[in-house]
């Protein structure tokens, strides 16, 4: 009876260790994307930030009072400019919004990827380690194709507040 319980308890001791080397790896590829991916994702939510507050101050120089006389067809033109560039900062603004609203979930999902990396480092797990797994790879994967996305929008409303400040500036000089 004694051989048994010793069998038994070396079996459950023995099942235990390779459940946590099972997920040992894994969650330390995990922990070192998701390291990459918070980098990532702070750098761009500053970017955006900065991309913003230069779009604001470009429209307010922009809605300065012209000290020079325009023809009503230059004035329109400086308006449609103007009305570019109102429009793209309310689009980073929105953009803002979705990156804020996943940058509280990334907070809140690299809180369990710190768990599950202490549980390691403890050699305790609880509940299912895979799932868990599974679903911050998927959460990883999403933050991959949102920055994808949202820096391509970025770089749009960039791009687009950048050429109507150029094309008032030019609208904007005295006949030489």
């Amino acid at each position: 009876m004694r051989k048994w319980t010793i069998l038994l308890l070396f079996s459950l001791v023995a099942l235990s260790c390779n459940r946590i080397e099972k997920f040992r790896q894994p969650i330390e590829d995990l922990n070192s994307q998701w390291a990459t991916a918070t980098q990532a994702v702070e750098a761009f939510s500053a970017n955006l930030q900065s991309e913003y507050t230069a779009a604001q101050e470009i429209l307010a120089g922009m809605s300065k009072p012209d000290s020079m006389a325009h023809t009503p067809e230059v004035s329109e033109q400086m308006a449609k400019l103007r009305e570019t560039v109102r429009t793209q900062i309310t689009d980073m603004g929105g953009l803002r919004q979705a990156v804020d609203a996943f940058v509280t979930e990334w907070t809140t999902k690299s809180i369990i990827v710190g768990d599950l990396k202490e549980s390691l480092s403890s050699n305790e797990f609880e509940g299912d380690v895979q799932a868990t797994l599974d679903g911050l790879q998927e959460m990883l994967n999403d933050n991959t194709k949102n920055l994808g996305l949202w820096t391509g929008r970025l770089n749009d409303a960039k791009n687009k507040v950048v050429n109507a400040y150029q094309a008032y500036q030019t609208l904007n000089r005295p006949e030489q």
